[in-house]
């Protein structure tokens, strides 16, 4: 009878449903969430999601910029999630 030793990689169990995350160059892609002023009095703001310096997304108008914001994180997820998904 052949024993089988428990194997490890990065201090994770080999077994079935073992997911190792592994360092690529996707690794420190993070989308970044800005609110930009278009105008004052009154305050109008839209949301942009940069990945990599580049704009990704743009938001319509919005009265705050904690409105802004959100929404631009939103829509970015949902695309996000429909682009994965088809």
């Amino acid at each position: 009878m052949m024993s089988e030793s428990t194997r490890y990689i990065a201090g994770q169990e080999i077994k079935p449903g073992a997911r190792i995350l592994h360092p690529g160059n996707l690794s420190s892609v993070v989308p970044q969430v800005f609110a930009v002023c278009d105008a004052v009095r009154p305050d109008r703001w839209h949301g942009e999601v940069t990945v990599l310096g580049r704009t990704v997304l743009k938001t319509e108008a919005h009265d705050t910029n904690d409105q802004a914001a959100r929404a631009a994180q939103q829509q970015f997820v949902d695309k996000l999630v429909q682009l994965l998904t088809e």
